[in-house]
């Protein structure tokens, strides 16, 4: 049997950014079935059995269909991960104990290696952006853009030009 005490129940949220959730914990021969989505939040906390001879063992089957859903449905991206709140219990006048100390220094490496990535992630964003902006394809659209907007003058367009400053 898994003690809930030991962490890695699953958790399933309404919203990533509340502690609020639903929690199922890891018990042998149980299967939980639901849709992922664009607001399908799930997780699990930190998992520590009381020794080494216990462990959480899953399995994750995910199954694709062929049409994307009508409802919902984003262009393809990346998966989100959110870091978790301080826990609950975490309030004015608490004393903090040897564990919680080692699960706020695990919360913050977490958040300061998240934070680490999305720099990384923004800093090759802005290098590919800078790319195309300075392409000769570029160049050449927006000043046949320019060269439109003078050769007919006074007309509207659907998604009027975007002229940039290539020069």
């Amino acid at each position: 049997m898994w003690d809930e005490s030991w962490g890695g129940c699953l958790e399933l949220l309404r919203d990533p950014f509340e502690a609020d959730c639903k929690s199922v914990v890891p018990l042998a021969n149980r299967a939980v079935i639901f849709e992922t989505s664009e607001v399908s939040w799930h997780g699990f906390r930190e998992i520590q059995p009381p020794d080494a001879d216990v462990s959480r063992r899953s399995l994750a089957v995910y199954f694709y269909t062929r049409e994307a859903p009508p409802r919902g449905a984003i262009p393809s991206h990346a998966t989100f991960y959110c870091q978790r709140p301080l826990p609950s219990h975490m309030q004015a006048g608490y004393t903090v104990g040897e564990g919680d100390v080692r699960e706020l220094q695990m919360l913050f490496a977490r958040r300061d290696q998240y934070i680490k990535f999305l720099y990384h992630r923004e800093m090759e964003f802005s290098e590919t952006l800078s790319n195309i902006l300075h392409s000769r394809s570029c160049r050449w659209g927006s000043r046949f853009a320019k060269l439109v907007k003078v050769l007919l003058p006074g007309r509207k367009y659907i998604g009027d030009p975007v002229f940039l400053d290539t020069d």
